[in-house]
């Protein structure tokens, strides 16, 4: 596997710090700076290709993309964080892409889904992972990106829970309440890290104003607890599992749980994304990716055990600590990945009440579809 060193970590916390001075304004209390450029905004539109009569019916073995020749069958996927597995790296490892007859290469760490989003605007990138908020932020401002495969919903309480809110263990903050002035860590700004803080922050009535936020690396995130520079951490598995079993830092909630602790169920976050131009030229290369991943996730969680031994691998490539692999969690995607009007419509009606967006500026269709995953049936 192509190795992710160093350097990338270096550019990483450049790009983080150029993403702060952008999105603070975009993300914070009024959210004028991405309102006021909404007006401009427009609705991801996939070109239209031929499409069979027999495709949209759903008949077996008919080809919806039958009229689309020339693909490259080759994909860059920028990783979103090197604080999680991607999927990505494990089906690579496996040859899953090559048994659809695609090539996925690794290019690199985009640091968060804002910046992921922004790699695949500007061409860096083909495919990437970010959950709805960047992707919708991205659109307020006349983006396009679209996420194509739902990979943020199959989270519980007994497995994989998304990211950990994690606290010094010699600290004493038990709830959001204890959070007021209070020095917290993460990846980047933009994405679930930052919205799910906010959404935990307003249980106790507070803001983002009321705590210090400040962008650290995942893979920085037990130093800095150590050294006790900041209060909380917000990370994910293996690094906040291992992490809390040494005793550096006690678990406070996660993503999981702060959507789901008031009864409601877990609003779908989005998942892997890609551009329009991107997946019109290349329907039947996505189509592949997609049934790679999906047999990606069903074999991590049917063999954990000889996962973590590819995950392992992974690490070591990316010049990160091998036995990490021990704390890893794999997570699952539910529904073969098919995406639903539910979750994207809860992001959106949040960022309309955040007053980033205007009622009906965007819709769900404009930041999902559907039509290139295989276990779609529909038209």
């Amino acid at each position: 596997m192509k190795k992710i060193g160093i350097q990338k970590q270096i550019a990483w916390i450049a790009a983080v710090t150029l993403a702060a001075l952008t999105l603070l304004g975009s993300c914070g209390g009024g959210g004028s700076g991405a309102a006021e450029a909404g007006d401009a905004a427009t609705s991801a539109e996939i070109p239209e290709t031929e499409t069979p009569t027999a495709a949209s019916s759903g008949e077996e073995g008919a080809d919806r993309f039958a009229g689309v020749v020339d693909e490259t069958n080759k994909a860059r996927y920028t990783l979103n964080s090197l604080g999680y597995i991607s999927d990505v790296e494990i089906a690579i490892e496996k040859g899953f892409f090559a048994e659809e007859g695609v090539e996925v290469e690794v290019i690199g760490v985009a640091g968060g889904g804002a910046m992921t989003v922004q790699e695949i605007t500007a061409g860096n990138a083909d495919i990437g992972s970010a959950p709805y908020p960047p992707v919708i932020n991205s659109h307020s401002t006349g983006g396009d990106v679209i996420t194509f495969l739902g990979s943020g919903s199959g989270y519980s309480k007994d497995g994989y829970e998304g990211d950990y809110w994690v606290v010094r263990s010699d600290g004493e903050i038990k709830g959001p309440e204890d959070l007021k002035g209070k020095t917290i860590a993460m990846g980047a700004l933009g994405a679930m890290w930052e919205y799910g803080t906010r959404e935990y922050l307003a249980r106790a009535g507070l803001t983002k104003d009321d705590v210090n936020i400040i962008l650290v690396p995942p893979t920085q995130h037990e130093q800095v607890l150590k050294s006790k520079q900041v209060d909380l951490t917000v990370t994910s598995s293996p690094i906040a599992d291992k992490i809390i079993e040494d005793g550096t830092a006690e678990f406070l909630t996660s993503t999981y749980r702060i959507y789901t602790d008031d009864g409601s169920e877990y609003p779908q976050t989005g998942g892997y994304v890609t551009s329009p131009e991107y997946a019109s030229k290349n329907p039947h290369t996505l189509q592949g990716i997609i049934a790679a991943l999906i047999k990606t996730n069903e074999w991590v969680n049917a063999n954990p055990d000889e996962a973590r031994e590819i995950v392992a691998t992974v690490l070591e490539g990316r010049e990160q600590d091998p036995a990490l692999a021990e704390y890893w969690k794999p997570a699952s995607i539910d529904d073969y990945g098919l995406l639903s009007d539910d979750g994207a419509e809860y992001w959106i009606a949040w960022f309309v009440g955040d007053g980033v967006l205007e009622e009906g500026q965007v819709q769900p269709s404009d930041i999902y579809t559907n039509i290139y995953n295989p276990y779609y049936e529909g038209e």
